[in-house]
């Protein structure tokens, strides 16, 4: 089910203390056992006056670009505008900010009907990449759930988020669960930091991108130091956001 995928939002979260003025990073999707790459995910964040701009290039294990992703908004905004596209089989989602207000829109493949509709207010509203805004303005989360949008529902779902220490390891543990009826149905996300730098080092749970076969998929996803690059510039962006996408990872 479509409201399972809510991994997307979580990736892109670079330290949670003051960031650089750009950002290059990526991180490496696994299966949860036997340690098979899955994808990676390639990040270019550009920051200027104030407003931040994030490309995703979504690639296969052999290098190739599948999926990108823009994610458009002030700094530090919980709820940006984003897009996001997938050439495997023409899926889209997003949010995007027009005269009459802001839509959010879906489209579960190619030819097939784009849904949309204008979003409803929301307190505490998270949308997409914004999350790593609220839990840098949350690091102790509230008991109260915030509000985070599901495209594929075209309306906001309450997330409960819970810490947890391990000194013995130096990490900070955020475990995430849809607090709603349904939430039986999801299984929890968690996502763990290094409590000193606040920089993410894992993702454990369900993707935001659909597997081969169409199908959700599980995976574990790690963000080594070694994965973080030179500040990329508005040129860099600007040429990775040229990258050809394959509608097939070999």
């Amino acid at each position: 089910m479509r409201h399972l995928l809510l991994l997307a939002w979580l990736l892109p979260l670079p330290s949670l203390a003051a960031p650089p003025a750009n950002e290059h990073y990526v991180g490496t999707a696994y299966a949860p056992h036997g340690g098979a790459e899955r994808y990676r995910e390639e990040h270019w964040v550009i920051r200027d006056g104030g407003q931040q701009t994030r490309l995703v290039l979504y690639r296969c294990p052999d290098g190739a670009a599948f999926a990108r992703k823009w994610v458009r908004g002030a700094v530090d905004d919980p709820a940006p505008d984003f897009a996001l596209f997938d050439q495997r089989d023409g899926y889209r989602e997003g949010v995007s900010t027009r005269p009459d207000g802001r839509h959010v829109y879906v489209q579960a493949r190619a030819g097939a009907t784009m849904q949309s509709q204008i979003l409803a207010p929301a307190a505490d509203p998270v949308i997409d990449a914004g999350f790593d805004a609220w839990l840098r303005a949350h690091w102790d989360p509230p008991a109260t759930p915030l509000q985070f949008l599901l495209p594929s529902r075209l309306d906001w779902v309450p997330l409960q988020v819970q810490a947890r220490d391990a000194p013995e390891s130096g990490e900070r543990s955020f475990r995430l669960r849809l607090d709603a009826w349904y939430g039986f149905a999801a299984p929890p996300l968690r996502v763990t930091y290094d409590s000193g730098t606040r920089r993410l080092r894992r993702f454990e749970g369900v993707s935001n991108l659909r597997d081969a076969n169409g199908g959700t998929q599980t995976v574990r996803i790690e963000f080594p130091p070694d994965a973080v690059l030179a500040p990329p510039s508005r040129q860099d962006q600007d040429a990775a956001a040229a990258t050809p996408l394959t509608g097939r990872c070999n």
